[in-house]
C-alpha cells in the first residue's frame, strides 16, 4: 500500500485538518475512519473542512452546512469544523481562520474540483505537510498540474479497485490516504439519538397520532431526493399508500421531505382524495438535524428513496425498505430488510413488489 502520511508524521503532528466535499450519506461512512484515525493518535486536534470549494455557492449549501455542523458538534472524534462558505468573502475568511491554526498536516479527499482543493490547503497551510487525492485531469488538466506541484504527496483515486460497498471504497481509499491499514471487518459507527431531540420527536409522534385514533403504528416515507430518477412518483406514492392502508387500518403515514417542498406536499396531501381517510402529515427536520435521526428511530417501518435517510436509519437498525436505481447498488445500506431496484428509475419497481416487501417487513417489526 502506498504511504502518503507516516506513522511518525502522524505522531508528531498536533493540529491535524482533515478536508473533504461532504453530504450526510459521505459521512456517515468517513466518520468511522476519522474515529479510527483519532483512537490510533489520540494525542491530535482533528478538525474538517467541508466545503466542498466550489467557484460559484449553491442556494443549499446553507442548509448542508447547518445539517452537517449540528452533527459534527456532537462527535468526540471531531475538535472543530468550518462550514460551507456562503460566498467567495466569506470563503476567505474561513481561508484565514484556519491558516491561523497553523495546521502541521492537511490531508484532503476530493472526487470533484481537486485542483481547488490543493490549492486552497496550501493556501491555510504555507509550511505544512499536505497530502491529498487527484482524479485524471480533463479540460482543467494544467490548473491541476500547477495546484499538484505544491503538494507533497497525492494519489489518483481512478486507480481504486472496483468494489462493492461505499464503505469499502472508503476504507480502501482512505487507507492509502492515510498511511493507515484499516480492517476491512472494523464495524461501521452507529447513532446515537440525544435525548432531548428524542424526548422531542416522541411528543410529536404522540400529538400525530392522536389526530386519529386508530393510529397505532408510524410508517415513515421519504419519496423524494435529489434527482427526479431516484424519485418516487406521487401517483406511485398515492398507490403505495393505499396498498399499505388496506394491510393495516391502524397505519399513519408521515412524509419526510426537504424543507422547500413541506408546503407543496402538504398541499397536494390535502387536495389527493385518496387520502381523505387517511392519518397523513408531512414532515421536515427544520429545526436539527437529529430531529429526522429520531423520528426514524420512533418509526415502525421507514421506506425510503434517499441515500442519507437509508444510511441514517441503517446506523439506528430501523426496520426499512429501500427504493433504489441499480446504478446506485453501491449505495445500498448494509443491514436494510429488503431492497429493491428500478431498472433506470426508481418508479420501474412494481407497487405490487413493494407492497410485498413491505408486508414481509411489518410482520417482523
Amino acid at each position: 500500500m502506498k504511504q502518503l502520511v507516516s506513522d511518525e508524521q502522524w505522531r508528531n503532528a498536533k493540529r491535524v485538518l482533515y478536508m473533504t466535499h461532504l453530504a450526510i450519506g459521505d459521512y456517515y461512512y468517513q466518520r468511522g475512519f476519522l474515529a479510527e484515525l483519532k483512537r490510533r493518535y489520540p494525542h491530535i486536534e482533528l478538525d474538517i473542512w467541508i466545503d466542498d470549494c466550489r467557484a460559484k455557492p449553491k442556494p443549499w449549501h446553507a442548509g448542508r452546512s447547518q445539517v452537517l455542523g449540528q452533527w459534527l458538534s456532537t462527535e468526540t472524534h471531531v475538535n472543530h469544523f468550518y462550514p460551507i462558505a456562503a460566498s467567495k468573502q466569506e470563503r476567505k475568511q474561513v481561508i484565514a481562520d484556519a491558516a491561523a491554526k497553523e495546521y502541521d498536516l492537511v490531508v484532503f479527499y476530493a472526487e470533484r474540483r481537486t485542483e481547488n482543493f490543493a490549492r486552497i490547503a496550501r493556501q491555510i497551510s504555507p509550511a505544512g505537510y499536505i497530502a491529498g487525492t487527484q482524479t485524471k485531469p480533463k479540460l482543467k488538466w494544467l490548473k491541476k498540474f500547477f495546484a499538484f506541484k505544491n503538494i507533497d504527496a497525492f494519489t489518483n483515486l481512478d486507480n481504486t479497485p472496483d468494489v462493492a460497498h461505499i464503505n469499502d471504497k472508503y476504507r480502501v481509499q482512505l487507507s492509502e490516504l492515510f498511511g493507515l491499514r484499516f480492517d476491512a471487518k472494523m464495524p461501521i459507527l452507529g447513532l446515537s439519538v440525544p435525548q432531548n431531540q428524542l424526548d422531542e420527536m416522541r411528543t410529536w409522534v404522540e400529538r400525530f397520532k392522536a389526530r386519529n385514533a386508530a393510529t397505532q403504528k408510524i410508517v415513515l416515507i421519504n419519496p423524494l431526493s435529489t434527482t427526479a430518477k431516484r424519485d418516487l412518483s406521487w401517483q406511485r406514492l398515492i398507490k403505495l399508500i393505499q396498498g399499505i392502508a388496506s394491510q393495516d387500518s391502524g397505519i399513519g403515514f408521515v412524509l419526510n421531505l426537504p424543507p422547500a417542498e413541506l408546503d407543496n406536499i402538504r398541499n397536494k396531501i390535502t387536495a389527493t382524495p385518496e387520502f381523505k381517510s387517511l392519518n397523513i402529515d408531512a414532515f421536515s427536520a427544520t429545526d436539527h438535524f437529529f430531529q429526522l435521526p429520531a423520528l426514524l428511530s420512533l418509526s415502525d417501518v421507514v421506506i425510503t428513496v434517499e441515500t442519507a435517510v437509508m444510511h441514517l436509519a441503517s446506523g439506528l437498525n430501523a426496520q426499512q425498505l429501500v427504493l433504489m436505481r441499480e446504478s446506485a447498488k453501491q449505495w445500498q445500506p448494509v443491514n436494510a430488510n429488503k431492497v429493491l431496484y428500478g431498472r433506470a428509475i426508481v418508479d420501474d419497481i412494481p407497487i405490487s413488489e413493494m407492497l410485498k416487501a413491505f408486508s414481509d417487513i411489518a410482520a417482523k417489526s
